[in-house]
């Protein structure tokens, strides 16, 4: 009985993951479309660069952790529940402080990285305003793994939906 159980929740997972993937490709296809004749090629190349920067420092902000997260709190979850919280304080603590680290640099490195190295001056903008997505994508993809490591994976789905 218990093989069925876990049989149950294991389709149940893959599937929520499975739409959850579907959604997400789907809706970046539609976006990057809508993007893109919006802005019109010369904008939308930097608008390119501007992310393709953010998403450099959104690596420094996660180092990895997102998945120490899984493990550690998976592990918890089957062993010691009590310190689960404990678990989940220290590592948005951890999180916290990367992301100000990468915030910060970022921040000190806009101006020069847009006037200096790439010389386009609407990039500073973007990359101040971009820092916004940043700070929101890192804790998304932490949240994210949490999701994953209690079994609500249906909230990822519901998450790219919105």
């Amino acid at each position: 009985m218990p093989d069925q159980n876990l049989k149950q929740r294991i389709v149940k997972n893959s599937f929520w993951i499975f739409m959850s993937s579907v959604i997400n490709r789907v809706g970046t296809l539609f976006f990057t479309i809508l993007l893109a004749r919006y802005l019109l090629p010369e904008a939308y190349g930097i608008y390119n660069l501007a992310l393709s920067v953010i998403l450099l420092f959104l690596t420094l902000s996660s180092l990895g952790l997102d998945n120490v997260v899984t493990k550690y709190i998976s592990s918890v979850l089957l062993k010691k529940k009590h310190q689960l919280s404990s678990y989940n304080i220290y590592f948005l603590k951890l999180k916290l402080k990367l992301t100000t680290l990468s915030l910060l640099l970022l921040f000190l490195a806009a101006y020069p990285l847009s006037r200096y190295i790439f010389k386009i001056n609407e990039l500073f903008f973007l990359l101040i305003i971009g820092s916004l997505y940043l700070l929101f994508q890192t804790f998304e993809s932490y949240f994210t793994q949490l999701f994953y490591c209690i079994e609500k994976t249906k909230y990822t789905s519901y998450k790219e939906i919105i």
